[in-house]
């Protein structure tokens, strides 16, 4: 019997550097992915760092440090994180220089996505 995946994370911030990607990569290494998700959870595309997992446990509140850092610095992005036990999303929104942080029931936010 598989486990059920609690928590989903997505994110992309441009730009970022390979230091940024190794910080990430050593703070997700704590995450526990959903059994059959052996894909790396961090990776670099050109100048930009991407996130996705899919799991039990992910190390939100480790990784909102390095994304707000990114933010002050210029980057721009998202990370979404989307809480299915408790159903409920958080979008960590890098633009202007700053970081927002936000949050809604996932029923508020599928209603507005067109589902």
């Amino acid at each position: 019997m598989s486990q059920p995946v609690l928590l989903k994370v997505y994110a992309n911030f441009t730009p970022a550097g390979e230091a940024d990607c190794r910080e990430l990569e050593e703070i997700c290494s704590q995450a526990i992915a959903a059994e059959d998700d052996h894909d790396p959870f961090v990776t670099m595309l050109g100048d930009m760092v991407r996130l996705s997992f899919e799991g039990l446990y992910f190390p939100v509140e480790d990784v909102e440090p390095v994304v707000e850092r990114l933010a002050l610095a210029g980057a721009t992005g998202k990370m979404d994180v989307l809480d299915l036990e408790n159903w409920r999303m958080t979008r960590y929104q890098a633009r202007d220089g700053q970081l927002k942080k936000s949050s809604a029931p996932l029923n508020n936010v599928l209603d507005y996505s067109g589902h």
